[in-house]
């Protein structure tokens, strides 16, 4: 990472602290206090149709790409095919993951691919997980 990386990251860490309410807002149903259980409800909320996704903690379950891919395709199921990103690589989901979310919703690109699939970093999963959140294309009620 470099210095800008960690600029990011900071930018980050700063706008979680100062969303927390917005995602209990969001979130209401849900009657959780901690942060982070309400974002790993949302996550497995959005993921629950792909029979491919059980997403249990912010380490293991995110290093095979697919949550991040199907939190996407759960809220933009026209962005990209399901089916071609199940037969991807770990590292080249992780990629497209989050290719697709800078590109169609502004995320930076907090995380490696080679990296997360190496070592588990869980606070920035956590909050490359609120990013997409945060993006107002997922401020919409499922269907």
């Amino acid at each position: 990472m470099d210095s800008n990386d960690y600029l990011r990251l900071l930018a980050a860490m700063v706008s979680f602290e100062q969303v927390k309410d917005v995602m209990k807002d969001i979130m209401s149903d849900l009657q959780q206090t901690n942060s982070e259980k309400i974002l790993l409800s949302w996550v497995r909320q959005s993921t629950r149709p792909y029979s491919q996704v059980n997403v249990l903690n912010f380490t293991t379950s995110w290093t095979d790409g697919l949550a991040f891919n199907a939190v996407l395709h759960r809220h933009k199921p026209d962005l990209f095919s399901w089916d071609r990103v199940v037969k991807m690589s770990p590292t080249e989901r992780l990629e497209h993951a989050f290719s697709k979310a800078q590109t169609y919703l502004g995320i930076e690109k907090l995380l490696d691919p080679e990296g997360i699939v190496q070592c588990l970093i869980t606070t920035l999963i956590l909050l490359y997980s609120f990013e997409y959140l945060k993006s107002s294309a997922f401020l919409f009620p499922l269907s």
